[in-house]
């Protein structure tokens, strides 16, 4: 009872819909997959050890801070770097030593390079330069990819009958 403040179990099934929308929008994303975790305790595992290879975790708080980036600073940050430490802190990725440069890697591939450094690039971008043909890869569609695959696990977590969770995980 303590996401919905001082109230009885009796006076919650009196409350209408906007005061549980209110409700609502007072838990962060953290808050939230934070609850995730605890309730599906397997989901820290397969946020990690995928067979996509990527954490699903730095996944969500990269989405979150890219769009924050692209809502209030027209896809902008002061310093990239600075981005990026605080996208793995939120990730509580940043102690990991033995795949910082993964990690790193992977989000600068959001950005553009060269004098643009600092601007977020979810736009088509060219695979090689070199060849003949006309060969983009489409950013956004990979991020939206890796959003659907983090809602995949946490469905296969809540039907625990399904099986499906083992074959999720990777080695890792």
């Amino acid at each position: 009872m303590k996401n919905y403040g001082n109230i009885s179990l009796l006076e919650l099934g009196k409350q209408d819909f906007d005061w549980f929308v209110r409700q609502a929008h007072r838990e962060t994303l953290q808050n939230i997959s934070e609850r995730f975790r605890e309730k599906f305790p397997q989901l820290r595992r397969l946020e990690a050890y995928n067979k996509l290879k990527i954490n699903l975790r730095l996944a969500i708080v990269l989405t979150e801070n890219l769009r924050h980036a692209i809502v209030h600073n027209k896809g902008i940050v002061s310093d990239k770097g600075e981005f990026i430490k605080k996208v793995l802190k939120d990730a509580s990725l940043h102690k990991n030593q033995k795949l910082l440069e993964r990690h790193v890697e992977f989000i600068k591939t959001f950005f553009r390079s060269g004098e643009h450094e600092n601007t977020i690039h979810l736009l088509e971008i060219p695979i090689d330069l070199r060849s003949p043909w006309d060969n983009h890869v489409d950013i956004f569609e990979d991020l939206s990819n890796l959003l659907m695959a983090y809602a995949l696990v946490i469905v296969e977590c809540l039907d625990p009958n399904s099986g499906k969770v083992d074959s999720i995980i990777s080695s890792g």
